[in-house]
């Protein structure tokens, strides 16, 4: 048992070694991977069983260029998204254990992080969806969505006031599953995405741009959780010129961790 652990480690990339280069993917080939999901899972794809999960090319970007890890992804919702200030706060993980539902819990190790997106990716993707979470038609104005965030946050910060339970707060004050204001969903259940509905998608995806885009062909050795490691090196690191401390706190991760992943 304890071999087969170290064997899935080794695989997902998640140990406290360090990443091989070869495994961290190139800026051009995440690019490649969120365009062809805009494509494949949008409202014009072929296939309605893609078309469950219309934002998958948002959150494939949202992984590459945040670095949040898959449970965080999924644990997004309306009032985490701060655009007057070009960050997700990251404050929650989506939990599936086998044959239960899924529940959001605390991020990992507690640690609260705020990460900044590029700006075409908060106000031309993840606008859009919040307004349609927060009921505000398409031409709300900025104002107009911050107010109903906030109103939103205020509600439960409320309501979590009230509670026995001092550790309560906006962020974590449990709405049942079905109620939660998700960014990324499957329009079948209303909840995020299982794994095995999310893994079927990310191969199919790289399969269309094998065929579609060869020259920015996903690496087949490279697995999705391994965007992290693009985010903190190409993307933080390299592009931003954000120092490894500050690559850290993106994501939510120990310094000497991030020094073991990437540096030698």
């Amino acid at each position: 048992h304890s071999r087969d652990i170290g064997r899935s480690t080794v695989l997902h990339g998640a140990t406290t070694h360090y990443v091989d280069p070869r495994l961290r993917p190139e800026t051009r080939q995440v690019r490649a991977m969120a365009d062809a999901a805009d494509i494949v899972c949008g409202p014009d794809g072929d296939d309605p069983w893609m078309r469950r999960t219309p934002l998958f090319g948002t959150k494939i970007r949202v992984a590459g260029f945040g670095g949040l890890r898959l449970s965080e992804q999924n644990a997004l919702r309306a009032i985490d998204v701060f655009f007057d200030r070009g960050y997700v706060h990251v404050n929650g993980a989506w939990t599936t254990p086998r044959g239960e539902p899924g529940f959001r819990g605390p991020v990992k190790n507690r640690v609260l992080h705020e990460v900044p997106l590029p700006r075409s990716l908060m106000h031309g993707e993840l606008l859009p969806r919040v307004k349609e979470l927060l009921g505000l038609p398409e031409k709300a104005s900025m104002q107009q969505v911050l107010n109903a965030q906030e109103e939103e946050r205020q509600r439960r910060a409320t309501l979590a006031s009230r509670q026995p339970d001092a550790t309560l707060t906006w962020w974590n004050f449990p709405v049942p599953p079905l109620e939660e204001q998700w960014l990324f969903v499957d329009t079948g259940t209303g909840l995020p995405a299982s794994p095995t509905l999310h893994n079927t998608r990310w191969h199919r995806v790289r399969a269309w741009v094998d065929e579609h885009d060869p020259d920015n062909a996903w690496p087949r050795t490279i697995v999705y959780r391994n965007l992290r490691h693009h985010a903190a090196t190409k993307w933080f690191h390299e592009e931003l010129g954000e120092p490894w401390e500050v690559v850290a706190q993106y994501l939510g991760d120990k310094l000497s961790t991030v020094l073991n992943h990437y540096v030698r």
